[in-house]
């Protein structure tokens, strides 16, 4: 092979691999976690609160798959005993689809459970739960593997 046709060949790579990287760039979909991020994002001292909460209270999220269920529990780490909880909310967030978010009102906890009978994909999610109980709210998150 010799020089002409050499710079040719790379010439021709570059144009292949750059008109790649825009055919993919402009191919690619971006979507926000939240619609409303700044009505949000101006509530997060919220968030830190209720966080704050669960810190105090010595609270955890305990998340196990029981059959086709998913089981949420709200545990204190002192006693290790499941505590009575008034509604929560619970998020499901997808970093990769949004399309398999899934957000879930409960009703009260039957000791310190609710299970959640939804159709989850399998999937790396990150689930963040805000419960309620007589005197504070409190949020806490967890990231967990949906195994299915």
């Amino acid at each position: 092979m010799n020089w002409g046709k050499g710079i040719i060949l790379v010439y021709v790579l570059f144009v292949a691999g750059i008109a790649y990287l825009v055919y993919g760039a402009t191919h690619t979909t971006f979507e926000l976690v939240e619609e409303n991020y700044y009505e949000k994002e101006l509530a997060f001292q919220s968030q830190i609160n209720w966080t704050k909460n669960a810190i105090d209270q010595k609270m955890k999220i305990d998340i196990q798959e029981v059959g086709s269920k998913i089981q949420i529990s709200v545990v204190s780490k002192d006693s290790n005993t499941n505590a009575d909880f008034t509604s929560a909310s619970v998020w499901f967030y997808n970093a990769m689809d949004k399309s398999k978010d899934q957000h879930l009102e409960l009703g009260d906890a039957i000791e310190g459970h609710w299970i959640v009978d939804g159709d989850f994909p399998q999937g790396h999610f990150e689930v963040k739960v805000r419960w309620n109980n007589t005197s504070k709210d409190t949020f806490f998150a967890v990231t967990e593997f949906i195994k299915k």
